[in-house]
């Protein structure tokens, strides 16, 4: 057995991509191969990228363990993006001043996850801190709000939608330089 060289997790991604179907993520139904996470990987980076989030940003990740939330996470992580977990019993309030101190640019959130909207207990909370032109007003870092759900709501975009964006997306970050 080889031990990896990888000294980061995008690179030990791209090496453990050779196990192909080899599942590398079991959710329920959902059964994720090592070569298909890579790949599902890159598109959630380049929907960060198509988003305007760029390498040095932070991003809040407010939903609970799923695919997607590990999706968010790496492909956040590829790109160079620093990661801030929220914990999915937090309050509205506790969420804003973490934003708010965090400067994310952008978040991810299950919205409906046991069932609440972490959206509209976030906008109620950020909005005692004031109004401005962000996605979410008394954030004004935040400019990008996206649900692991199917949710449409006015300022937050769905999975769905947020994956679509990065289709047309060719970065050339990807080709810069090996990752290590």
């Amino acid at each position: 057995m080889t031990v990896s060289e990888a000294t980061t997790v995008p690179a030990l991604l791209a090496e453990m991509a050779a196990l192909g179907d080899h599942p590398a993520i079991v959710d329920g139904e959902t059964v994720i191969g090592y070569a298909d996470l890579h790949d599902r990987v890159r598109s959630v980076a380049r929907a960060y990228l198509a988003q305007g989030v760029r390498p040095g940003d932070r991003i809040g990740l407010w939903a609970p363990n799923r695919h997607e939330f590990i999706l968010a996470m790496l492909g956040a992580q590829l790109v160079g993006i620093a990661v801030v977990p929220l914990n999915t019993r937090y309050t509205g309030h506790e969420a804003a001043e973490i934003l708010a101190r965090s400067r994310a640019t952008a978040l991810v959130l299950a919205d409906g996850f046991l069932g609440k909207s972490y959206s509209a207990a976030l906008r109620t909370a950020a909005a005692e801190r004031g109004t401005d032109g962000s996605a979410i007003p008394g954030l004004p870092h935040l400019r990008t709000v996206l649900t692991l759900d199917e949710t449409r709501d006015a300022g937050v975009l769905c999975w769905t939608d947020f994956l679509a964006a990065g289709e047309g997306s060719t970065r050339a970050w990807c080709r810069r330089r090996p990752l290590r």
